[in-house]
């Protein structure tokens, strides 16, 4: 059986995203945290962070169901 190697670098690259945004909504969300600072910019990026995380467990949930679609087909 021949997937198409798109999938696993879909699942892949989907995981780092995913793995990348939480450390980035850590980051903001100590920085929020600390009382002496700005907190616009950290906000922002505690958004973004939340938002690209959504996005990449999107890609995964569409990459998962193409995976079963072609295992459908093959079987």
């Amino acid at each position: 059986m021949n997937i198409d190697s798109s999938l696993p670098a879909a699942f892949t690259s989907a995981a780092q995203g995913m793995q990348r945004s939480t450390q980035q909504v850590a980051s903001a969300s100590q920085y929020i945290a600390r009382e002496d600072t700005p907190k616009t910019s950290a906000i922002t990026e505690l958004l973004e962070g939340e938002l690209t995380y959504q996005a990449n467990a999107k890609t995964l949930s569409v990459s998962s169901g193409m995976l079963g679609t072609l295992i459908d087909i093959k079987v």
